[in-house]
């Protein structure tokens, strides 16, 4: 090919018309040599060039004679080409050609080039160039593949020999496992040693009581697990890798009994309409409802939407305005009064025995064996079907509550323990088994779409040691909290807008111990908010003559009203949200630039796992700490318990812990009251008495005297309270009610059960220990005469004062305490160790204040010293 062109480009042509008119093809191939083989390539690529190339606006003649340079082309030519422009198809063809064959396009644009100019000699060099350089691409590329191919391979091989490696180790685990005998040894003295130093009980410290040395576990039968071993050691290795638990087993959850239908009529415009047993629950579950505070428009719009599901699309119940329930009302009300009447009617005996009949229903659900020991379980039930009600305006109330069947539930449990059996021939949903979780059992409710779990219980070993952390989390924000609050004053004069709502939004959570507030879809949970989700409407600036006060009204957790007037001295936080809420709508945010994960975020970059939450905990626990440092000296152990109640009431004040006030408020201060004015004017008659100036004072006491009791009375008795319909006894509100009145009553109802039997010996009645004290009804009552003397009436004077002033004591916290909660700050937020510190300081019993179930819970924190210090 190459000598060819070369002879080409030494070829002159005589006669420029003829050869103009030539194809460039058909020119090439007559001046070739006749003697030289053109390759098939040569001439494929000669072919392209003629439809590549567009026609030449000279002649090649002309070309080759060197009579045509670039700056002098003939006008004619150049209007020629002016004239002839290129369709948008051919633009097309020629991009697309050059795009698949580089090669061609390279020769093309060197032949065109080389036509163009005069040096028509370089043309030899330049297109041995381009092979070259395509023949060494070529050979770059093909090398550079082989490399890459040869790289995957050693990966793979790398891989392979990791996962062969990884899988000899499982098997020597597995056989080490194997071979092992389990058994509970003590905990090692290094770990004692540590728990010692640190002076806070981790969980094995816990959990010590249960470790013995050379003593196999083998799991109840009841649990459904086989015999297994294990080491603390063992333990406590798979417990640093994250898990809960190394061994589980358990009998699953408790489900509610089957609903029975009690074929009362549902009434529609007034005509008794059949129901199917499950749309008869449906009706139930809303007669149930009928009178109470969650009975609104939105409870019947949502249980109704329900309940047209449950109906056939054809049937006759179709708007809700037609529909009487009163029926199954009062079929239930009427069921209630007959459970409490034969409630009533029962003994002690049978209460205990029909106490004993449901324990054992209940107590082999009750329990887990969890790596060898005995863990409560919490909420073993399963939720019956009902109508969710929710707290506050939640969008959802009204909902029904679908029945949850094995086939909803999702079972976590060891792998060897043996899957429990679920009720009536069922199925799980799926059984797992993860170790790093401390769930039971957990189910999605169908109709709301809610997750719910099966924990163990409050005083489980799991929940101490999350409270210790908790707690202790909390307590070690102290050391830092001076640090954070000048970085959040920085952040509040800083420029940007994202820093200074941080700061001033931690300000807030700081100062009134608010909570953080997270994301909430309204459409499925109730419109409640915190810190960071804070609208315009839910806050008020007002500018007073006493100064800058902020004011806050909206609902927190659980739709509770949070309404605060504060007092704002730093000028900072006040320009700050001046700003935030400037020109903006009620709806709008007030801290739209941040949320509680940036704000989360920017608390760990301060101190290590710490988060908004965490300052309501440290508010709470510092705030009884500091108020408790200031009780007075030389009180008596009533006062001291009083002034514990005064700092416990301004704490949950702090976080805003309200409660709906009981409706037996009114009727518990009328008797305390009552009882009052009684002493009063009885202290008044012994203080005339004495003042008399008399030695012996004689007074007029009434006395109750036992009246012998006979079949015959008892059985009027009897008679009487059925015809009345019975006592009321089961007034709960009374809490001046004692001990013994209680047993005076179930000793009364021991005496009525008694009566009902005509055979019993009247001499057995009148000796029998257990009734000596009965009703006042049988009581016969006599004046005594009684002579004392001045010494004696002074002490009953020092007696009557004392009750008068613990009534008036308790009057008085019963009206300060009758919209707070003093027991949620104590169960969640006040760190135990402080009040356990401080009873032992003043040696009062810790009963006073907790109750057995939280002294069990917070049991970890008993171990404190009297000098104790947050």
């Amino acid at each position: 090919m190459n000598n060819s062109l070369s002879s080409l480009i030494n070829f002159k042509a005589t006669n420029n018309e003829q050869q103009s008119s030539e194809s460039l093809s058909s020119l090439l191939l007559t001046h070739l040599p006749t003697t030289q083989n053109i390759n098939i390539k040569d001439e494929l690529q000669i072919n392209n060039l003629e439809n590549s190339v567009p026609k030449p606006i000279f002649s090649l003649s002309d070309l080759l004679n060197n009579q045509v340079t670039n700056n002098k082309k003939p006008k004619q030519k150049q209007k020629e080409k002016k004239e002839t422009k290129m369709t948008f198809n051919e633009k097309r063809t020629r991009f697309n050609h050059r795009k698949k064959n580089k090669k061609k396009h390279l020769g093309v644009s060197l032949l065109h080039s080389t036509f163009d100019s005069p040096n028509t000699t370089k043309l030899k060099n330049t297109i041995q160039k381009t092979k070259n350089l395509t023949i060494s691409n070529k050979k770059k590329e093909i090398e550079n593949e082989k490399e890459k191919e040869k790289e995957i391979e050693k990966e793979i091989e790398k891989e392979k020999e990791k996962e062969n490696e990884k899988e000899n180790e499982r098997e020597k685990e597995r056989e080490k496992e194997k071979e092992k005998e389990i058994k509970i040894e003590k905990p090692n003295e290094n770990l004692q040693s540590e728990i010692k130093q640190n002076n806070s009980p981790s969980l094995f410290s816990l959990l010590e009581s249960n470790f013995k040395q050379d003593i196999k576990i083998e799991f109840p039968q009841n649990l459904g697990s086989k015999e297994i071993t294990l080491t603390e050691e063992f333990v406590k290795i798979n417990l640093k890798k994250g898990w809960k638990w190394v061994t589980l087993s358990h009998n699953g959850v408790l489900f509610p009994p089957e609903y029975e239908p009690h074929g009362i009529k549902l009434l529609y415009k007034g005509q008794p309409v059949e129901l199917t047993p499950r749309q008869e629950e449906c009706a139930t579950m809303y007669a149930k409802c009928i009178g109470q505070q969650c009975d609104t428009p939105l409870f019947k719009k949502n249980f109704f939407q329900d309940f047209k599901k449950i109906l056939d699309e054809r049937h006759i119940i179709q708007k809700f305005e037609f529909c009487d329930f009163s029926l199954i009302k009062k079929h239930l009300d009427d069921q209630s009064e007959l459970r409490k009447m034969k409630r009533k009617n029962m003994d002690r005996v049978e209460k205990k025995i029909l106490k004993e009949e449901r324990e054992e229903k209940v107590q082999k659900y009750k329990y887990a064996m969890v790596d060898g020991r005995k863990e409560k379980i919490g909420n073993f039930r399963v939720e019956p079907p009902g109508l969710f009600r929710g707290r506050g305006k939640h969008p959802f109330t009204g909902k029904v509550k679908a029945r949850i069947r094995p086939e909803d539930i999702t079972i976590n449990i060891g792998k060897n323990s043996i899957i429990p059996t679920p009720p009536n021939g069922g199925e799980w949903k799926e059984i797992v088994h993860q170790n790093n979780s401390i769930w039971i059992a957990k189910w999605i409710e169908p109709n709301l779409k809610t997750k719910k779990y099966v924990f163990f219980s409050q005083d489980s070993s799991f929940h101490k040691s999350n409270d210790m952390e908790k707690y202790e989390k909390a307590r070690k924000l102290k050391k830092y909290i001076g640090k954070i609050r000048k970085d959040y004053e920085k952040k509040m004069q800083s420029r940007k807008k994202t820093k200074r709502q941080l700061g001033t939004a931690l300000w807030i959570i700081d100062k009134l111990a608010i909570r953080g507030g997270g994301e909430k879809n309204l459409k499925t949970s109730a419109d409640t908010v915190g810190c960071t989700t804070l609208r315009v409407e839910h806050i008020k600036l007002k500018k007073q003559k006493r100064g800058n006060f902020l004011c806050f009204d909206f609902l927190g957790k659980d739709s509770m009203r949070y309404v605060k007037k504060m007092k704002i001295n730093n000028k900072h936080v006040w320009e700050n949200l001046k700003k935030f809420v400037y020109k903006k709508r009620k709806k709008e945010k007030v801290f739209d630039f941040i949320t509680l994960g940036s704000l989360n975020k920017y608390l760990k970059s301060l101190m290590p796992s710490l988060s908004a939450k965490v300052f309501r905990t440290f508010n709470a626990s510092y705030t009884l700490f500091q108020e408790l440092k200031r009780m007075p000296e030389n009180l008596d152990p009533i006062q001291m318990l009083d002034f514990f109640q005064e700092s416990n009431r301004k704490v949950a004040i702090l976080c805003n812990h309200q409660r709906s006030i009981p409706k037996s408020f009114g009727k518990q201060l009328e008797t305390i009251n009552l009882k009052l004015e009684n002493l009063k004017t009885e202290l008044e008659l012994f203080n005339s008495h004495i003042n008399s100036n008399k030695e012996l004072v004689r007074f007029e006491e009434i006395k109750k005297k036992k009246k012998k009791i006979t079949d015959e009375d008892l059985i009027r008795k009897r008679k009487s309270n059925e015809a009345d319909g019975g006592d009321d006894d089961d007034d709960d509100d009374d809490d001046d009610e004692t001990d013994d009145d209680m047993n005076n009553k179930s000793k009364q109802k021991e005496t009525e059960k008694l009566g009902n039997n005509k055979k019993t010996d009247k001499n057995i009645i009148e000796n029998s220990k257990d009734l000596d004290k009965v009703s006042e009804n049988n009581d016969e009552i006599e004046k005594i005469e009684k002579t004392y003397t001045v010494e004696q009436l002074k002490k009953k004077k020092k007696t009557i004062e004392k009750k008068i002033l613990k009534l008036e004591q308790n009057k008085k916290s019963k009206e300060n305490l009758k919209g707070i909660a003093l027991g949620t700050s104590k169960i969640n937020y006040i760190d135990p160790r402080i009040i356990f510190s401080w009873t032992k300081k003043y040696q009062l019993p810790i009963k006073k204040i907790y109750s057995q179930k939280l002294i069990e819970k917070f049991s970890w924190a008993n171990t404190v010293s009297p000098d104790w210090k947050y």
